[in-house]
């Protein structure tokens, strides 16, 4: 616990930061919120005021590679295919290593019968993420489609171990073991689909937004991308405040001068902060009047006695809630 001698000093904190740094910082930071309520909007389905979102925040920060992609996601539920493709294929090449772009490309060339496209897609996705339950299921569901049981059974396992309780895997993987002639272990998972089925508590993948697998849902700031955080120490001054805010005077004399504290809070509920400090066997009120302060123990009933011990610390709290 920091204590404080009798003696209040205050000291005013001056920053001086380029106007340009902070037009800078302040629209960037516009744009990644014109990027969450984009997410947001998205989320209540509402995709053509979800693209207007990311649009903005496009124009605010063209190279917000993040927007670009919830963009392509947006039009792609809209549905906008070919505006959606655009996008996505620019976000991809902005961020080759982001599994988002690659995943709904894929889904993309999937629902226009472009098996070879979204084949080639979901590949990616897995060399980036070998246990994705979506790109796994997906590329399942292609394999099958080509007579592939082989390769889709491989796929639909992986998305299986990943996640067991995953309704549409499994039933995936129990068709592609039948139809590749594992009957047996076949009719053995479309009887687990069909319990977990019955117990309501599977996932599924589904066509809707949120039901389209994990890389198909846009991407929210967190607000902790190094681009917003400004590591650099700005450039300030102290300068001694105390003759200007603090009423003159102070106590007698203090024979402990390591005992004492301070304390901050609104203690009139005007919506500043006032502060209390003890020291010693004293204790003082000050009222906080626009920035300066006013001592006005006198009129605090019983704090303006003093105590019978020293006081050692001060906390402010809301006791009858």
């Amino acid at each position: 616990m920091t204590r404080f001698k009798t003696g209040l000093l205050v000291l005013a904190l001056l920053s001086s930061v380029p106007a340009l740094h902070w037009q800078t910082a302040n629209t960037r930071e516009d744009a990644y919120r014109a990027n969450n309520i984009g997410v947001a909007l998205l989320e209540q389905y509402k995709y053509k005021e979800a693209a207007d979102s990311f649009k903005r925040a496009l124009q605010l920060d063209s190279s917000l590679t993040l927007a670009r992609i919830n963009l392509g996601i947006a039009l792609f539920n809209l549905p906008d295919l070919p505006a959606a493709q655009k996008e996505l294929q620019a976000a991809s090449a902005l961020a080759p290593n982001a599994p988002q772009p690659l995943y709904v490309l894929g889904l993309l060339a999937k629902s226009q019968n472009r098996s070879d496209e979204a084949i080639a897609a979901f590949q990616k996705v897995l060399r980036i993420d070998p246990n994705d339950v979506g790109a796994n299921v997906n590329l399942g569901q292609l394999y099958a489609q080509q007579r592939k049981y082989t390769e889709a059974i491989a796929v639909l396992r992986t998305a299986v171990a990943a996640e067991p309780y995953n309704a549409t895997a499994l039933y995936n993987l129990g068709t592609a073991l039948i139809r590749g002639g594992q009957r047996e272990e076949g009719q053995k998972v479309i009887t687990q689909f069909s319990e977990l089925r019955q117990r309501g508590s599977g996932t599924t993948l589904g066509a809707s937004y949120l039901e389209q697998g994990r890389y198909a849902e846009a991407i929210a700031s967190t607000g902790a991308e190094p681009e917003l955080v400004d590591k650099s120490m700005p450039e300030v001054v102290f300068t001694d405040a105390t003759a200007a805010v603090m009423p003159r005077g102070e106590w007698a004399a203090n024979t402990d001068q390591n005992t004492g504290a301070v304390v901050l809070f609104d203690y009139d509920l005007d919506g500043d902060l006032d502060l209390l400090e003890v020291a010693g066997a004293k204790q003082r009120l000050l009222r906080n009047d626009n920035g300066k302060f006013t001592d006005i123990t006198d009129k605090s009933g019983a704090l303006a006695k003093s105590a019978s011990s020293p006081g050692i610390a001060v906390v402010a709290g809301d006791y009858d809630n």
